[in-house]
């Protein structure tokens, strides 16, 4: 009976990194996929994956904080979605700044770092972004102005976390200003803005399950 029961939570041990490993594989040839045919007629179902694997890697982890990052993955899923569509930009940045407060207040509570160091990044991305963006956005300096605020409260959140974790919630933050100059300002490269957002997305999930693995 022991033997049985020990053999059991091995192979269980075992389907979790098997299962992990092919989201993540998913998630790179989906991202990869997406870059190199964005106009495709699958555009908006192929590019919300990416999101949706890192949520499903994070969510298992369990604890309130890494579930909530899940839930932000899933809501920047869906504004993945409608940024797809010229008619629902507006609404997929809305989406965009929902996931990462929610993203952002998950990783905080997992985070074990000082604020300090979170702080230096927002502000220096903050700086950045806002020299860039705001002034050309003219009528959607609205829509603008909520991607730049929640997307500094998410650094501060990312540098309390440190590590791959920091670093892919980082990611995910110069992505939110790529994709406003994409949207407002000029076009950018697909594979510069959806690299950067998805690389970021691997980060934020093998970190996650690093550190949750470590404990």
């Amino acid at each position: 009976m022991t033997h049985l029961s020990t053999t059991s939570v091995t192979l269980a041990g075992m389907r979790a990194p098997s299962r992990d490993l092919l989201l993540l594989t998913v998630l790179v040839l989906t991202s990869v996929a997406y870059a190199v045919a964005p106009q495709a007629a699958s555009a908006p179902i192929i590019k919300p994956v990416p999101a949706l694997c890192a949520s499903a890697v994070v969510g298992a982890l369990g604890g309130r904080g890494w579930r909530l990052v899940a839930v932000g993955l899933l809501v920047s899923a869906a504004g993945d979605v409608a940024v797809e569509f010229e008619s629902l930009t507006r609404l997929g940045t809305l989406a965009f700044a929902v996931a990462v407060l929610i993203m952002g207040e998950g990783i905080r509570r997992q985070g074990r770092g000082s604020w300090w160091r979170g702080i230096l990044l927002a502000g220096a991305w903050a700086g950045v972004s806002g020299t860039v963006v705001v002034p050309e956005l003219g009528d959607r300096l609205a829509a603008g102005l909520i991607v730049l605020t929640a997307t500094a409260l998410f650094l501060v959140a990312a540098g309390r976390a440190g590590g791959t974790v920091a670093l892919g919630a980082t990611l995910i933050a110069v992505n939110f200003t790529l994709f406003a100059v994409d949207a407002f300002v000029q076009p950018l490269p697909r594979w510069l803005v959806i690299g950067v957002y998805d690389l970021g997305l691997l980060l934020l999930a093998t970190g996650a399950r690093g550190r949750h693995g470590s404990r």
